[in-house]
């Protein structure tokens, strides 16, 4: 049990390295993972399984806590990312399949990486895991939702189907993970031990599968795949620090905010985009590429957070208890 602990630090530690380990193993010795694609939305709800048992109810308290973070937080989230990206989009004049891609990136809610990188960063740890367990659990609904504003002008949208994906990948084994905590402790307790392994085992093996199964497209992408990605991580992040400084959101819950929109859980839009958005293959691909990316340039910037001091006292007894 404790080799699996040490393990798990390992790979959360070194996750950006690792799923560049990933991704080349897939891209050379593709057969190693292709037997994964069929079973994506299995393999996605065991990341959301793994993710539930890291939750707590007080997650979702604080909704009542700070209900002006939270609500600019996922606003944030959802909708400056999105607009963000269509003006993204629009401005570099993408093939379809990579709109679509990036579209799907701005649908989606973050993801475990973003309470890492808050916590690196020196920001509102607490009210990263609530946005991030709040944006999760309304992303069933929301997601599609707003896959059927950004993406129907070029393509159609399964609606109902997405949501059904959703419910079965993301729902259901988030109410699992939940209900085992609520009601089997000591189980739950014992599985909460692995479910990072759990999870990033999980992510590796879809990352391997939607990159085994593209090697064609994979080879043809398009360079400015690459530079959207990298436009669309500093626009979300910055758009939604601003907007966060302009309703008077504190420093120290600004950068929660602000990763929060920038570090999302791009495998999900990537396995949404692969079920969804078959007759374009690429669009998959775009998903994979920001969460490599995200992983990298995520670290960095939270180190960079880390040292900006905070200049409006937010948050300072909770950084203190931190470091102590």
């Amino acid at each position: 049990m404790k080799t699996l602990n040490n393990i798990s630090k390992l790979l959360q530690k070194n996750f950006a390295v690792f799923t560049i380990v990933i991704a080349l193993v897939a891209y050379f010795f593709p057969n190693v993972f292709l037997w994964s694609n069929p079973h994506m939305s299995l393999l996605m709800g065991l990341v959301m399984f793994g993710m539930s048992l890291t939750m707590e109810i007080q997650d979702f308290k604080q909704l009542v806590m700070k209900p002006k973070a939270m609500i600019v937080g996922l606003s944030c989230v959802f909708i400056a990312s999105s607009i963000v990206t269509i003006i993204l989009v629009n401005a570099l004049h993408l093939p379809v399949a990579l709109k679509i891609g990036i579209l799907m990136c701005a649908a989606v809610p973050g993801g475990n990486i973003t309470n890492v990188l808050t916590f690196i960063g020196k920001g509102d740890t607490p009210l990263s895991v609530g946005l991030t367990s709040v944006g999760t659990l309304i992303a069933p609904i929301v997601t599609p939702a707003m896959c059927l504003i950004l993406v129907r002008a070029w393509t159609d949208v399964d609606g109902p189907g997405m949501i059904k994906t959703m419910i079965i990948s993301v729902i259901i084994p988030l109410l699992i993970g939940l209900a085992m905590k609520a009601w089997l402790k000591t189980i739950a307790s014992k599985l909460e031990e692995f479910s990072p392994t759990i999870s990033l085992v999980s992510l590796s093996i879809m990352t391997g599968g939607l990159i085994a199964g593209r090697k064609a497209a994979l080879m043809g992408l398009d360079w400015r795949i690459f530079v959207t990605v990298l436009c669309f991580l500093i626009l979300s992040t910055s758009a939604a620090y601003g907007i966060s400084r302009l309703f008077r959101i504190n420093q120290y819950q600004r950068r929660a905010v602000a990763i929060e929109a920038g570090f999302k859980n791009t495998v999900l839009a990537a396995m949404l985009a692969g079920v969804s958005f078959k007759n374009y293959p690429e669009s998959a691909l775009v998903g994979i590429i920001a969460a490599v990316m995200a992983a990298v340039l995520g670290s960095i910037f939270a180190n960079v957070m880390a040292k900006m001091p905070i200049t409006d006292g937010s948050g300072k007894e909770e950084i203190e208890s931190s470091e102590a």
